[in-house]
């Protein structure tokens, strides 16, 4: 809860900055703060897609830490609660119990011992989280123990095969983030010309923010700022 409050005011201040940044580069007054607040709403909608998918990223690489974990206990001859009670304590030791993905890990934990299934609490946690990997690792878990076979080659095998859609996932998202680095110059490079011109060569701007010609230029120039930046984020998601 604390977690998500801190989040939410974190987001509130960036949309505020924004708010504040566009008035002051495009405007040059407080009224410039009503088109802004638009960029704004939008610059915390963008920015709580960004911490959510840091969040996803996160929760992969822990989960894959604990398929590991738990594929070695399997192969060691422990029994599938038993495996996922090790893979627990062996995340919570690699990064702490701070993390939802752990704390959701810690609740399958205490509801094993109340009877419920290993296989459904995964798909559900997983379908919490929407991770893929989490689901369909509880899926085959759910199949195995109403079909049987035999464990530890399906531990393994399932284990390796999302461990392996996690690496090309991985590198894929490195490979874009050469990408997303030249966007985030691209958009910040108008910002930084208006300032320095405002800073460096006071009232060289002054006919921008005076008269209804120089309003509705800033404002358009704000708008191709806005088209760049949907572009941009088109082409980086085909690319995904």
């Amino acid at each position: 809860m604390a977690q998500n409050v801190r989040r939410i005011i974190y987001l509130i201040c960036v949309s505020v900055g924004v708010v504040l940044l566009i008035s002051y580069c495009f405007y040059n007054n407080l009224l410039g703060m009503i088109p802004a607040s638009g960029v704004g709403v939008f610059a915390f909608i963008l920015e709580r897609r960004r911490l959510i998918e840091k969040d996803r990223r996160t929760y992969r690489l822990q989960f894959e830490t604990f398929l590991g974990a738990m594929d070695i206990s399997v192969r060691a001859g422990y029994s599938l609660p038993n495996s996922m009670i090790y893979a627990t304590g062996h995340v919570s030791e690699m990064y702490g119990d701070k993390g939802l993905l752990i704390k959701k890990l810690h609740e399958i934990e205490n509801s094993l011992g109340v009877g419920r299934k290993l296989g459904e609490e995964l798909v559900r946690i997983g379908n919490e989280l929407k991770l893929e990997e989490i689901s369909d690792f509880g899926s085959v878990i759910d199949i195995m123990s109403k079909s049987g076979g035999n464990t530890s080659e399906v531990i393994e095998g399932t284990a390796e095969n999302i461990s392996k859609r996690i690496q090309i996932e991985d590198e894929i998202d490195v490979m874009i983030t050469g990408k997303k680095l030249e966007t985030y110059i691209m958009l910040a490079m108008p910002f930084l010309i208006i300032i320095y011109l405002r800073v460096v060569n006071k009232g060289y701007m002054d006919a921008l923010y005076e008269g209804v010609f120089g309003r509705i230029f800033m404002t358009a120039a704000l708008g191709l700022i806005g088209v760049a930046l949907f572009i941009s984020k088109k082409i980086i998601g085909r690319l995904l």
